[in-house]
């Protein structure tokens, strides 16, 4: 007959291995890669830095991180100083200038002569 103890040793180890594999799961997890932003994020640097696809897969986890986050940052400033530029042409445009002008100007309505009439 078992003890109490040994009862309780038994669930409890069988629990462990429970809580074990549940880990590892999550663990494992933490540790996939979507293989196409991946794909993207090589690409961006490919293009956008000229490095070459074999350096980048040099690269230690978090240095890669740190690289990807710099690279946002630099895109996202370069959209924004574009979107700037863009507002200031088309607000400094002529041809739109031209175009408001044009569309508010009425066009005047000529008389047509009448003819004299001969007796």
């Amino acid at each position: 007959m078992e003890t109490l103890s040994q009862t309780y040793l038994a669930e409890s180890n069988e629990n462990e291995g429970e809580l074990q594999e549940s880990e590892v799961q999550g663990l494992f997890g933490m540790f996939q890669v979507n293989l196409d932003n991946y794909i993207k994020v090589k690409f961006a640097f490919m293009y956008h830095m000229q490095i070459p696809p074999e350096q980048i897969d040099n690269w230690p986890y978090w240095e890669y991180e740190e690289y990807v986050e710099l690279l946002s940052d630099v895109l996202k400033k370069k959209q924004n100083a574009e979107k700037g530029e863009s507002n200031q042409q088309s607000s400094m445009d002529p041809s739109r200038e031209a175009g408001k002008i044009m569309k508010n100007a009425k066009m005047p309505t000529p008389k047509m002569p009448s003819m004299p009439k001969f007796k």
